[in-house]
């Protein structure tokens, strides 16, 4: 009998320590990839600061972790997959493979975002098998970026499902240089709902 009780008060401290671990690891997983980040802005040959901003830059600045932000969502290709012309924050247009489209739900509203590939975009290098969700909110006045930011994405290993995490919700590089030209959200993908999560805006802009 004292084996069993034993046995099962293992049982229960391997489980609580298990729910205590998935509980706190997303959360320092979120903050590990913010770091690498900033460490990254800081070295010139990855960065896309100029030589003026990373001599202070300090770090960038986000929203604190939300886990509700972390959310589900459905993917349907497109058929077929075609190029199409995006309009970029320098007024002119860039051809990108529209991959599908994404359906989910968010604070009670259904959206369908379009999902895009990359194809040697400066914010995702020469990985064009990232996918990504250019987006708009109504944070955009003022709390991030006035253009909108991405949502990077990765195609499920099984299935339909993606994760759609608004936690990595990033600036595009126009925010912090101007020189480069960054992708301009299509009209449609607009969330309804101040998206106060991930990356806020650069404020520390000198050109």
């Amino acid at each position: 009998m004292k084996t069993k009780i034993s046995l099962a008060l293992v049982l229960t401290s391997l489980f609580l320590s298990n729910c205590l671990f998935s509980q706190t690891d997303y959360p320092t997983s979120i903050q590990n990839e913010r770091n690498a980040k900033n460490q990254e802005f800081k070295d010139p040959a990855k960065s896309p600061l100029t030589a003026a901003q990373i001599s202070k830059f300090s770090g960038l600045s986000y929203f604190n972790i939300d886990e509700k932000a972390k959310i589900q969502g459905v993917l349907t290709l497109a058929d077929p997959q075609t190029e199409v012309n995006l309009g970029t924050t320098a007024g002119t247009k860039i051809k990108l493979v529209k991959y599908g489209t994404v359906t989910f739900t968010y604070d009670n509203k259904t959206y369908t975002l379009a999902v895009f590939q990359n194809k040697n975009l400066p914010e995702f290098g020469s990985d064009n098998s990232q996918l990504f969700i250019p987006f708009t909110d109504p944070s955009n006045k003022n709390e991030t970026n006035s253009k909108g930011r991405y949502l990077p994405i990765s195609l499920p290993a099984s299935g339909n499902t993606v994760v759609l995490d608004f936690n990595t919700a990033e600036n595009p590089y126009n925010a912090y240089n101007s020189g480069v030209v960054s992708v301009v959200a299509p009209p449609g993908n607009e969330m309804m709902s101040a998206m106060t999560t991930g990356e806020r805006k650069f404020e520390d802009r000198s050109n």
